[in-house]
């Protein structure tokens, strides 16, 4: 089930039966379709909040913890955080940290 910002179900709505056509055009076609798209929102990135960067990853972490995040909103949170990764070089000590402080089935998209 997808969510919006708000929260409320959102369905899908196809410009054509992609059940009737080979797969690979179905999905050429729905590539088209969505690059045409001009009702996009614009989303701007969350400001993280901390002082250290342990403060602004446990931010991070209790963000994505948060129930019914829609998906744009969760894909922002694993970008924040590797952006937070990225200045720490991806070093060990940073992996162990977000290893340790974050569980995989709290992150997942229902």
């Amino acid at each position: 089930m997808c969510y919006n910002n708000e929260g409320d179900p959102v369905s899908f709505v196809f410009s054509e039966d992609i059940t009737t056509i080979p797969l690979e055009q179905a999905r050429m076609s729905l590539y088209l379709d969505d690059l045409k798209r001009t009702d996009l929102p614009t989303r701007f990135l969350e400001e993280v909040h901390g002082e250290t960067w342990k403060d602004q990853v446990t931010y991070i972490g209790d963000k994505m913890r948060q129930n019914r995040l829609d998906q744009i909103s969760l894909l922002q949170y694993y970008y924040l955080l590797g952006e937070r990764l990225e200045a720490q070089f991806w070093s060990s000590a940073a992996k162990k940290f977000i290893q340790i402080n974050f569980f995989v089935s709290t992150y997942r998209y229902t």
